[in-house]
């Protein structure tokens, strides 16, 4: 089961560009390129930062595995969740967890 946030902001931001694209009769590509100007990243990368959030309070909160976080985010896989986790955040799921649990 996905994250109702997180599962919903993934598929409303591929309808979210169609939808404004329609309403102002610009492309998905000029409405994406606004999103970047005005929030300094893409669709994607502004929603996988949201979902990286997310995966950071689980990581912290509980002892879920990180098979079921990523899976609950939207992620395809947990080996793809694991390479945005780490490209976002600098370390794996696993090591995040691992020094929040030293931290603490």
């Amino acid at each position: 089961a996905r994250s109702t946030s997180t599962g919903i902001l993934s598929s409303f931001s591929i309808m979210y560009l169609a939808l404004l694209s329609d309403v102002f009769g610009v492309s998905e590509s000029y409405i994406a390129r606004l999103f970047k100007v005005n929030k300094g990243s893409t669709v994607s990368e502004y929603v996988n930062g949201v979902k990286i959030a997310a995966a950071c309070d689980r990581l912290t909160a509980d002892h879920t595995p990180i098979g079921k976080i990523s899976d609950s985010l939207g992620f395809y896989n947990a080996y793809y969740f694991s390479r945005v986790f780490k490209k976002i955040v600098g370390v794996t799921p696993s090591q995040f967890r691992r020094n929040a649990r030293e931290i603490l």
